[in-house]
């Protein structure tokens, strides 16, 4: 590397009233989405919830499972749940008739696939999309939910089309956090542009090391590979550059969902997020980077 200057990290952050500097070790989100997918993957949710392994979690709210999901909630009065905006699944809330750009033929969504280009030659009315968005966060509010966060499936709202549609949606309805929208290259197949910004970041690192997910500020970090994600120097270095408030996102569930709906992340997938992050060996990483599972979205 010769001469060359490590890069500056800023501390990652959810919203204004963290301030990862002003403790003295890293604190980690973990959040759990797609709650609302299926019973199983809703169950896996609140065990992980009951095991205080989960910070919080994002719940789809126009999924097969999203009712029982609202009605199991009560149950758990400690778990933070935020919106898991979705325009690229299953059908809307709102009438066909009122956001015709958003809908198929079929009156369904478009998958992400067709979604991404399509967004980018301006074919969605952000008026559909704020229709759209609002009939989700209002049909949480009005069974009593209050949202302490606002994401997205398949994180649409990062998009500049639709990013300040999201943030003035989440001050308008006093929601404090909104996963961050400053994703670099967000609109490359998820392996490549995630290789391409850890490559930016640390542009000497040997190309085997920087398969898998990490982000810190405006990036976003999953757990995909979990040994090779968590047990990597470049990780390491990262956390190690300065204290650090990081989320971790997972999609957890079972290897065995009958009720499992198409989806590009499987039911085995996301039965290794739950195997890891309830494993001797996640304690031990945490311990060893001298971190916390924060118990809330709050100012810690």
């Amino acid at each position: 590397m010769g001469g060359a200057t490590r890069p500056t990290l800023r501390p990652y952050v959810w919203e204004a009233h963290f301030s990862a500097r002003t403790v003295a070790r890293m604190n980690l989100i973990i959040n759990a989405d797609d709650l609302g997918f299926s019973l199983t993957v809703n169950q896996t949710i609140f065990e992980l919830h009951k095991l205080e392994r989960l910070t919080s979690t994002s719940l789809v709210v126009n999924m097969p499972a999203s009712q029982s999901a609202l009605e199991e909630i009560r149950e758990h009065p400690g778990l933070n749940v935020g919106i898991h905006l979705n325009l690229t699944k299953g059908k809307p809330i709102t009438p066909v008739a009122h956001i015709p750009s958003l809908v198929t033929g079929m009156g369904g969504l478009y998958t992400a696939p067709y979604f991404y280009p399509m967004a980018m030659t301006k074919q969605f009315s952000p008026e559909h999309v704020e229709i759209e968005c609002r009939a989700q966060i209002e049909l949480a509010l009005k069974v009593g939910l209050q949202p302490s966060h606002l994401d997205s499936h398949n994180h649409w709202h990062m998009l500049p089309l639709f990013k300040q549609i999201v943030l003035e949606m989440a001050q308008e309805y006093k929601i404090s956090c909104v996963r961050p929208t400053k994703l670099r290259g967000a609109l490359l197949p998820s392996r490549l542009w995630l290789r391409t910004a850890v490559d930016r970041q640390f542009p000497h690192q040997h190309p085997d090391e920087i398969h898998y997910q990490i982000a810190l500020d405006d990036w976003m970090t999953f757990l995909g590979r979990p040994r090779a994600l968590f047990f990597s120097d470049t990780l390491r270095r990262i956390l190690n550059n300065s204290n650090v408030t990081l989320e971790l996102i997972l999609h957890p569930g079972r290897a065995n969902d009958p009720d499992f709906p198409p989806d590009s992340i499987s039911p085995k997938r996301r039965q290794w997020d739950f195997d890891f992050i309830t494993s001797v060996e996640f304690d031990s990483w945490l311990n060893s980077v001298d971190g916390r599972i924060l118990s809330s979205r709050k100012n810690q």
